[in-house]
C-alpha cells in the first residue's frame, strides 16, 4: 500500500496478488483528510480482498469511473459522453484521452490492464456512483 499527497488531501494505492500470481494496483477513487484516513481506507480494502469479499473486476471497474469522472470535470468536450461500460468503449476512451494528451503513457497501460482484468472475467458490469461532496478527486 501506498498513500500520497495529492494537494492538502491524500490518496492510496493498493497492490492486491492474486493465487495464480498476477497482481493488481489499485487507486482508491477518492481522497482523504489525513493520511492516517487514507491508510486507513487502503487496509479495508486489503482485508476485504484477503477474506475473499473484494473482486478485482469491481475495484479496476471503480478506479476507470473515477478517472473518467475526473476527465469529465477537467475537460468539457471529454468523449465519451457517459461512463463505458464494454471494453472497446473503454479501449476507444482510452486512446481518445491519451491522444488529447489528458492521460500519460503510464495511465493509457495501467487503465487498458484495468479494462482487460475486468472484462475478461465474466458477469454484468455493476455502476458505482461517486460519492458526493469533490471527495472524486484521482490522479490521471
Amino acid at each position: 500500500m501506498v498513500c500520497r499527497r495529492s494537494g492538502a488531501r491524500w490518496s492510496v494505492e493498493v497492490r492486491l496478488d492474486e493465487e495464480n500470481g498476477g497482481q493488481h494496483r489499485i487507486a482508491l477513487a477518492r481522497t482523504f483528510p489525513t493520511q492516517v484516513a487514507a491508510r486507513g481506507a487502503g487496509e479495508e480494502i486489503v482485508a476485504e480482498w484477503k477474506a475473499g469479499q473484494a473482486l478485482v473486476r469491481e475495484l479496476v471497474l471503480r478506479e476507470l469511473a473515477a478517472a473518467y469522472r475526473a476527465l469529465r470535470e477537467a475537460h468539457e468536450m471529454v468523449e465519451p459522453a457517459a461512463v463505458p461500460t464494454t471494453s472497446a468503449a473503454w479501449e476507444r476512451a482510452i486512446a481518445v484521452w491519451e491522444a488529447q494528451r489528458w492521460i500519460g503513457a503510464a495511465a493509457a497501460k495501467r487503465y487498458r490492464e484495468h479494462v482487460r482484468s475486468a472484462f475478461d472475467r465474466a458477469g454484468p458490469v455493476t455502476r458505482h456512483p461517486m460519492p458526493a461532496g469533490g471527495d472524486s478527486d484521482v490522479a490521471v
